[in-house]
């Protein structure tokens, strides 16, 4: 196998990796904080720290994505040296 396939193969795996960012359950979390904040009367002062977090989740999400690039960029490199010889 040549290096390129190896480099495309493990692309593949990273973004299948990176992917599981998408799945973080902060439904579940955000529901279960809100319900109690409502019933001790934060439900306002929740919802400001949840959208902080939600903000936060979303930088988060992306700065995983970003590590596919190490990948992407490595492809790319190969294929051109490929190309040259």
């Amino acid at each position: 196998m040549s290096k390129l396939f190896d480099l495309e193969c493990a692309l593949t795996e990273s973004r299948g990796i990176t992917k599981e960012a998408k799945y973080i359950d902060l439904m579940e979390i955000t529901s279960k904080l809100s319900g109690l904040a409502d019933h001790h009367g934060l439900l306002e002062d929740m919802e400001e720290a949840l959208d902080e977090v939600t903000k936060h989740l979303h930088k988060l999400q992306s700065a995983i994505f970003q590590c596919d690039e190490v990948f992407e960029n490595a492809v790319r490199e190969e294929w051109f040296r490929e190309d040259e010889e």
